[in-house]
C-alpha cells in the first residue's frame, strides 16, 4: 500500500530493546499512523461491504 515500514512498526508495537529509544519513539509518527490506520479502516469496511478483489482458493464445492 506504500506506507512507511516506520510507521507500520510503530503501530504494531512491536518493542524498541533499548529503554531510551523506546520512550523517545512512543509517539513517533503519530499523525501518519492515523492515516495508515483510516486506510486500514476504510479497505475493512470495503470487504465487508462485498467490494472486494479477494478470491478464494477453496475448491467450488467447499466454498458452498
Amino acid at each position: 500500500m506504500g506506507f512507511s515500514p516506520d510507521w507500520i512498526e510503530r503501530q504494531l508495537a512491536h518493542t524498541e530493546p533499548n529503554s531510551v529509544s523506546r520512550t523517545y519513539n512512543h509517539a513517533d509518527y503519530l499523525k501518519d499512523r492515523a492515516k495508515l490506520m483510516q486506510h486500514w479502516a476504510d479497505l475493512l469496511d470495503q470487504w465487508q461491504n462485498g467490494a472486494s478483489n479477494i478470491v478464494s482458493i477453496k475448491p467450488a464445492e467447499a466454498a458452498a
